[in-house]
């Protein structure tokens, strides 16, 4: 969905910058601004929090930051739950939302599906949850949370069909390639076997031209 990992947080792509503005769109619409900039304007952050991982590729929380940033977007900050980097975590995200100067917060995951991590890890009342670290830091005037998953927004759902359709075409594309390798060689075993045969009638003409 985020296209191609790359080797640091400075790789960005058109996948990556296509869910960025779908993301933000959907967040505005649904914390009713018009766009980024007015709710940058109105002292509001949007925290958008992804699962995370041990593997090399958490690298690509780095590079939706780098994305968002790239659009101008002076007042999204991507987070997560899990996995390294270390500044992704929710103080180092706390830290940057203070530091940047918002003082309303909007939580939403950056997660295909809403489920227990945007639930609980990050809209829960538990002390450890996001929105209760930011609440409990006492840096900012509203915490609010907005419990949808990336898979409920068109924009994204365009981008799954597309990539779905790119991978079923190209092994079409496999196919045809094979069938006509495969014809290919049925063409040149069949000039092989043209060849033999004419080889063999003219082995056959000679011995009999020899007898008589």
């Amino acid at each position: 969905m985020l296209g191609e990992v790359g080797d640091d947080a400075t790789v960005i792509n058109d996948d990556k910058k296509a869910v960025a503005q779908a993301i933000t769109d959907e967040a505005c619409k649904e914390a009713g601004f018009d766009s980024m900039d007015a709710a940058a304007e109105a002292g509001t952050a949007f925290v958008f929090m992804g699962h995370g991982t041990s593997h090399t590729a958490n690298v690509t929380y780095d590079q939706m930051q780098t994305q968002m940033d790239d659009l101008g977007f002076t007042n999204a900050f991507i987070g997560t739950v899990e996995g390294e980097p270390e500044d992704t975590a929710c103080d180092k995200v706390i830290e940057k939302v203070k530091e940047a100067g918002f003082k309303n917060v909007i939580l939403r995951p950056l997660m295909v599906v809403a489920g227990d991590h945007a639930n609980n890890d990050m809209a829960g009342d538990d002390a450890d949850s996001w929105k209760s670290q930011f609440e409990a830091s006492g840096d900012f005037d509203s915490v609010d949370c907005q419990i949808a998953g990336l898979g409920r927004i068109a924009a994204v759902e365009d981008l799954y069909v597309a990539h779905t359709k790119a991978a079923i075409d190209s092994l079409g594309a496999s196919d045809d390639a094979a069938a006509e390798d495969t014809d290919a060689k049925a063409t040149d075993d069949s000039a092989d076997d043209a060849q033999a045969d004419d080889a063999a009638e003219t082995t056959a003409d000679t011995a009999e031209a020899d007898a008589e």
